[in-house]
């Protein structure tokens, strides 16, 4: 039992490892980047924020409640450029109070 126990652990830890996105020194070497500057990132509720393992930046936008649609996050994918203001929750792609 506690064999098959400790088979269950090693395997979901595995899978958690191959799931994760792992920055390596060298990830950022031959991305090419399109930086953000204030003037092309510019207007309420937007900041320039480091993207895919801070290689490039972005222009990242908040949204207010009822706004838009809040993308969702999608594990392995790139990080979103928009998302809910602080104490609100995407909820079907809409955000709201939590």
């Amino acid at each position: 039992m506690i064999k098959l126990i400790l088979i269950i652990v090693v395997a979901l830890a595995a899978i958690q490892h191959v799931d994760s996105i792992v920055c390596l020194p060298d990830t950022c070497d031959n991305v090419r980047c399109d930086n953000p500057t204030p003037e092309t990132c510019c207007g309420p509720n937007k900041e320039i924020r480091n993207g895919f393992c801070g290689c490039c930046k972005i222009c990242f936008t908040y949204l207010d409640e009822g706004e838009g649609f809040c993308p969702p996050i999608v594990r392995g994918g790139p990080p979103p450029t928009a998302g809910c203001k602080k104490g609100l929750k995407c909820k079907g792609g809409i955000c709201s109070k939590v």
